[in-house]
């Protein structure tokens, strides 16, 4: 899935539910995009979406105050004390204006699905998917050659 020629770029999309998360992580899946490329940021306070994301045990997961973060995109909730969720995407190449708007629909219950990927079939891919399962605010960034390392506040 890793390109060494090309740059990772992150697919990132905002779907409604726990069972939208799961229809496009399967459809992810079924191109080839596995777990060590997807990330979920979701409420940690959703009982269902939590114990699907348990399930997943090739995603691994971490809380930070009312947030999960699972897959790559958990090293950017790792780290230095404290900035917001918007500032935390923000340094992941999300456009300002975009991460306020994710961070507002994430905290009243959306989830953020994003996959790292380098081959622009892939990335063209997960594009359409998100479409076809309704997502939202789906954008495309470059991923940042190191981890960011600030924390993300509640």
């Amino acid at each position: 899935m890793t390109n060494p020629a090309q740059p990772r770029r992150i697919v990132y999309g905002i779907v409604r539910s726990a069972s939208d998360a799961r229809r496009v992580v399967a459809s992810f899946r079924g191109v080839g995009i596995e777990g060590d490329a997807l990330s979920l940021v979701l409420d940690a306070t959703d009982a269902s979406a939590i114990a699907w994301l348990a399930s997943q045990s090739e995603i691994p997961s971490l809380r930070v105050g009312t947030l999960q973060f699972a897959g790559p995109l958990r090293s950017n909730a790792s780290g230095a004390p404290a900035t917001s969720l918007g500032a935390s995407l923000r340094s992941l190449g999300m456009p300002d204006a975009r991460a306020r708007s994710c961070e507002d629909q994430l905290r009243r219950g959306s989830i953020l699905v994003a996959v790292h990927v380098s081959d622009g079939r892939l990335i063209s891919e997960a594009r359409r998917l998100f479409g076809v399962h309704g997502a939202h605010d789906v954008s495309v960034s470059a991923e940042p050659e190191t981890p960011p390392t600030n924390l993300v506040g509640t």
